[in-house]
């Protein structure tokens, strides 16, 4: 990221994934979700439009009961899939817009919990783009609160929105 960008003027990408197992050696990805949005501004949805891809790819196996216990996703969900190329190149082409606003290389991807995302958004780069730079800089928020509140009991999402005065969904997606 460019060493001269404000924190407020930091445009950034904040991305879920929903996937079958703890890593992509276990397990393969169903869900890609992200929206843009500014570093330094309050998480208002109905302001950014996010985008949420499920995805089809070559493993694809039956849905687990407890996967869909959490997300919802089911196999007869997964007939609207689409092919994890193209997700990578809509993902990747929203971070490359918002890299270039932030006049950078590397876009800046705010992830909770990024050490369960990041090696599946790594495969999907690799699988798609093995010859490329990966395009962003993770960011985890459960990193972040791990250093910053460090009384916190848990640091998952759903305790950090509600020590933040926000509320969750029930489903994890």
């Amino acid at each position: 990221m460019s060493d001269s960008i404000a924190l407020s003027n930091l445009n950034v990408l904040t991305l879920d994934c929903q996937a079958t197992g703890a890593n992509p050696g276990k397990g393969h990805l169903l869900e890609i979700g992200w929206m843009t949005g500014w570093a330094a501004s309050s998480c208002m949805p109905e302001k950014y439009a996010a985008e949420s891809y499920l995805i089809r790819s070559q493993a694809q196996r039956s849905i687990p009961p407890v996967v869909h216990r959490l997300t919802g996703i089911s196999d007869a969900t997964m007939t609207e899939a689409v092919a994890e190329d193209i997700v990578w190149r809509q993902l990747k082409k929203t971070g490359q817009a918002i890299a270039m606003r932030n006049q950078s290389m590397l876009c800046p991807a705010v992830i909770h919990f990024a050490r369960f995302e990041a090696p599946f958004l790594r495969q999907l780069h690799e699988t798609n783009e093995p010859d490329t730079f990966f395009p962003f800089q993770i960011l985890c928020t459960h990193a972040i609160a791990t250093r910053l509140l460090p009384g916190l009991p848990r640091r998952g999402i759903r305790a950090v929105s509600g020590y933040l005065g926000h509320s969750m969904p029930e489903l994890k997606r």
